[in-house]
């Protein structure tokens, strides 16, 4: 592992390959040709001194036929009133209130059709990540923020709110920013602020991966930032370290430290505490912040090793291409792998007095799910799995799941 002090970094410049970049963003959030401008959006000062957009539409309400909800659904949100949120490729976002489906794309004022993320901060706003910046929608229109605001790029791939109610987001090119929303109390102009994450000289990099794009971000438990790249691993950052004598504010893992690949898309913790890493090429990991070093008490239990990987080398899942992970109130861990639908990874079941036990339970077709490329995995307030991808929307039911369209069937919300 690496650790840094410096909180500004010195940012080197790095290599973009154009056909890996290509795919990634592809796959990640599709062609969007509404990315760039806000169609049918007025112009409002706000206090900052910056021009926000503003969009003054409604929705579209969708009719209640048999069609899918959209070709590709790559995100799932239940709001704190039980509304459910779906993110698509090209499709903006829909929201179904426990009547209705309401389709708001660009034409509505969101800043990009291709929906990266789905967040709700602690006032009841909506905010999206896209394609094409940031969009805040507080139940009556979107407030859009871009390179203009001051957003490190406009292209966005995820979005969290920490216990501060500070916004952080990660970017394709721009690295890491943060959005103080009582920024816009103040009149200095500043909305968005660079958080630079130190760049090392990393062991055989790819020079066909952009540094720069944060593709995954998580707050553990106990205040600390986790952030993943395509290319330099896992970075930890401790805002307390600087307060401590010799703390370590920046602690970086790759694969010479035991991750399972240093090309990372998804961060989750689950309830023991235990941080989980998945990836593009190497399956996905499992660390233990606890384990200590061989010798000491933890090497009892954790053989010495913070890293427990699984992938198709050891025959844990089907395919290495891990694109999203969630945890869910049982403990259980669930993600998918590229052609193999999801899996399910129970933690008590090797403790179990069955011999047969297995940690890993997949869900493919023969399950019933019909989205072999997985991008989202989401538990609702009632303990119900859902799954979108490419294919549609699925929820399961029992050991099965069901396809859900646009008419249904829906659950009571």
């Amino acid at each position: 592992m690496h650790h840094f002090t410096n909180l500004k970094g010195s940012p080197l410049p790095y290599l973009l390959g154009l056909l890996l970049a290509s795919f990634v963003l592809l796959y990640a959030c599709g062609e969007d040709a509404g990315s760039t401008a806000i169609a049918h959006a007025a112009m409002a000062p706000r206090n900052d001194g910056a021009q926000a957009q503003v969009g003054q539409q409604t929705g579209r309400v969708a009719g209640p036929d048999s069609s899918q909800i959209s070709e590709y659904v790559r995100r799932i949100f239940q709001d704190s009133r039980g509304h459910l949120w779906f993110g698509t490729n090209s499709d903006g976002v829909c929201r179904y209130d426990g009547e209705r489906l309401t389709y708001f794309s660009t034409s509505e004022g969101l800043a990009g059709n291709g929906v990266t993320g789905i967040m709700e901060d602690r006032k009841g706003n909506m905010w999206f990540s896209t394609s094409g910046g940031l969009s805040k929608y507080d139940g009556r229109s979107f407030t859009t923020y871009t390179t203009k605001d001051g957003l490190g790029a406009d292209g966005v791939s995820c979005l969290l709110e920490d216990h501060n109610g500070v916004i952080w987001l990660g970017t394709w090119e721009g690295g890491v920013c943060r959005f103080d929303p009582s920024a816009e109390l103040r009149t200095d102009g500043m909305t968005f602020t660079a958080f630079p994450i130190p760049v090392f000289d990393i062991h055989k990099p790819d020079p066909t991966i952009d540094f720069h794009h944060v593709a995954a971000m998580v707050e553990d438990a106990q205040g600390n930032m986790w952030f993943g790249s395509l290319g330099m691993g896992v970075c930890k950052y401790d805002p307390s370290a600087a307060l401590r004598t010799g703390g370590k504010t920046f602690t970086r893992f790759t694969t010479a430290d035991g991750l399972c690949d240093d090309q990372l898309v998804c961060i989750v913790q689950d309830m023991k505490g235990n941080m989980w890493f998945s990836s593009m090429f190497g399956g996905l990991s499992r660390f233990d912040p606890s384990a200590l070093p061989t010798g000491q008490a933890g090497a009892l239990r954790t053989g010495g090793r913070s890293f427990t990987n699984y992938s198709t080398a050891n025959g844990a899942i089907g395919n290495d291409e891990v694109w999203t992970m969630r945890g869910d109130s049982r403990g259980n861990v669930w993600f998918s792998s590229e052609g193999y639908g999801v899996y399910r990874y129970d933690p008590q079941a090797m403790l179990r007095s069955n011999l047969e036990a297995r940690p890993f339970t997949n869900y493919a077709k023969k399950e019933g799910l019909g989205v072999m490329a997985v991008q989202a995995i989401m538990e609702d307030t009632e303990g119900r799995i859902w799954v979108g991808g490419g294919g549609g929307l699925y929820r399961l039911e029992g050991d099965r799941f069901i396809n859900v369209r646009r008419n249904g069937p829906w659950p009571v919300l």
